[in-house]
């Protein structure tokens, strides 16, 4: 059997939102990473933080303001390009 250059991978399948689906597709596009790879990333944050890399209370639904907060743009927040995304989450430059 000849070897490939691929990882074996496990698939995942999710129902979305269709036009949340389109919506996120579209940032993706522009984040200049595929959609298996925006899963690989949050996977790999999961990992990394031993959870979910954001907060979640299910004693304490998210209020308005917090929903609000999560929607504006964070003009604070550090901002990667996906190939510095990809270099900080796994630790190597993304193949070209």
């Amino acid at each position: 059997m000849p070897k490939t250059k691929y990882k074996r991978t496990s698939i995942v399948r999710a129902r979305v939102d269709p036009k949340r689906k389109l919506a996120v597709d579209r940032i993706f596009g522009k984040l200049g990473i595929t959609p298996t790879e925006a899963v690989n990333i949050f996977y790999a944050q999961v990992e990394r933080h031993h959870g979910l890399p954001f907060t979640m209370d299910a004693d304490r639904p998210l209020s308005r303001e917090t929903l609000d907060a999560m929607n504006e743009d964070l003009s604070d927040a550090r901002s990667y390009t996906a190939k510095e995304l990809m270099e900080e989450i796994f630790g190597r430059k993304k193949a070209s």
